[in-house]
């Protein structure tokens, strides 16, 4: 893409805008122009910044604008906002290009680099990692981009400064997906589909079809991924396409097959089985996000041989060892912000539980569903923060206990952990209401589950 002497409007200044201001700056662009309805966002160097409430004028040009009677050449749309606002709605009517975060950093990569794409509701932070460490573990020189923390338009500074790369694995959530553009995969996934971010897509029907964006640009030299028989996933709109990815299933030949012990690939350049013997990580979930790793990696071309399962290290904040002590064991599931990631945790971390949940609750989580692997495995349920009550009120017959804050919460499970016990932090809530992001919250834990003082 041709940034260079260009005016670019960049819109959201969390971590993606930012990093979109910096690569404009760097791919020579004339005059950056960074919007942000927060008064007190972060300022990009060499970039004018127009904060607070938004006006026409900054966004399409014209007098008492930030473009005075100029307007920009493109707006580039962080992934926090929705495309559908009045702003961006004038902007497009006046003509202006709008490029997501991912689509305007994907035009500053080299073409032929390859992109594996992985998205879903539960699973696909793990699954990006996973597939990340497997291409490095096979020689190959490969970065993790997008949702999972770091934006991809660092990733094309990088590369524009001189780092040789052979395959970029993207995260990619829905709210990416909405902006999508020309972003595109030559393998992308799509893991699962539970009801989640409803506040925006508003019904399951959107918001699958936001995921299935996914493989809109991917054509027939690409490979679509993609669990059968959820309705809001119909697999005819890849099939019924003219120039269509091939498709491969998850838990269905051709693709992936999971038993106890085994992987099995079909439809790959090197079918066959994957030893699980040497996979050290728990829970039905995992064996199934490396199963998707694995199917991913050898699609792309690493031989089944290179595979080494055994390296494969834990997500951070995603049933991550922090701690032990005697026989206690502290485990860190900060990034589990849903009911889904914390039903996979309570399955996949052995009982006696004293399980810490909590924090800001989402409109109409059903916790009671949680009930039944508890009562099989819970010492003791501490609920704690903003949605502290709720949760226990859904959970009422249950060993309970409730704490303002996970502060509180931690030092409670200090007081009650005995031998044999495991205390894992799998909130089931956004982490908003006492931290500014799930890592925070669970690097707090991390320091709190040591006995060091925060």
């Amino acid at each position: 893409m041709i940034v260079q002497d260009c005016r670019v409007l960049i819109m959201g200044m969390g971590r993606s805008g930012q990093s979109a201001a910096r690569l404009a700056l760097q791919q020579g662009a004339k005059k950056v122009v960074c919007v942000d309805a927060n008064p007190n966002a972060p300022v990009v160097p060499d970039t004018i910044a127009v904060y607070g409430p938004h006006r026409k004028a900054d966004f399409i040009g014209g007098p008492g604008g930030a473009w005075e009677f100029e307007r920009p050449d493109f707006l580039v749309l962080s992934p926090g906002i929705p495309p559908q606002i009045p702003e961006l709605e004038a902007a497009a009517t006046a003509g202006i290009p709008i490029l997501g975060e991912l689509d305007f950093a994907q035009r500053c990569i080299p073409s032929n680099l390859p992109v594996v794409a992985v998205t879903g509701t539960n699973g696909k932070s793990s699954t990006a990692w996973f597939t990340h460490q497997l291409f490095e573990h096979a020689g190959l020189n490969s970065a993790l981009a997008g949702n999972i923390g770091r934006p991809l338009s660092e990733l094309a500074m990088d590369i524009a400064s001189g780092r040789t790369l052979d395959v970029a694995v993207v995260e990619v959530s829905s709210y990416q997906l909405e902006s999508l553009g020309q972003f595109h995969a030559q393998i992308g996934a799509i893991l699962n589909l539970t009801p989640d971010h409803l506040v925006r897509h508003g019904t399951m029907e959107r918001y699958g079809a936001a995921k299935m964006r996914l493989f809109e640009n991917m054509g027939p030299d690409a490979t679509a991924i993609l669990v059968p028989d959820i309705p809001q996933l119909p697999p005819d709109r890849i099939t019924l396409r003219t120039n269509a990815p091939t498709l491969r299933w998850i838990g269905r030949q051709p693709g992936l097959e999971l038993s106890q012990n085994a992987i099995v690939l079909s439809g790959t350049p090197d079918d066959g089985e994957i030893s699980l013997e040497n996979f050290q990580l728990p829970g039905a979930h995992n064996r199934l996000n490396i199963g998707v790793a694995c199917l991913m990696a050898v699609t792309a071309g690493v031989a089944r041989r290179a595979l080494n399962l055994r390296a494969i290290s834990p997500l951070k904040h995603r049933l991550e060892p922090v701690h032990r002590e005697s026989e206690t064991q502290w485990i860190n599931d900060s990034k589990a912000t849903n009911i889904e990631s914390t039903l996979a945790a309570i399955e996949g971390v052995p009982g006696p539980l004293i399980l810490l949940i909590g924090g800001q609750g989402k409109a109409g989580a059903d916790y009671t569903r949680l009930r039944p692997g508890l009562a099989a495995s819970a010492a003791a349920i501490i609920c704690f923060g903003a949605s502290a009550n709720e949760i226990a009120e859904q959970l009422d017959g249950l060993p309970i206990h409730i704490s303002s804050t996970m502060k509180d919460a931690v030092h409670r499970a200090h007081a009650l952990k005995s031998e044999g016990t495991t205390v894992l932090l799998s909130p089931a809530c956004a982490s908003f209401d006492e931290f500014p992001n799930f890592e925070v919250r669970g690097d707090v834990f991390r320091q709190l589950a040591k006995g060091e003082s925060q």
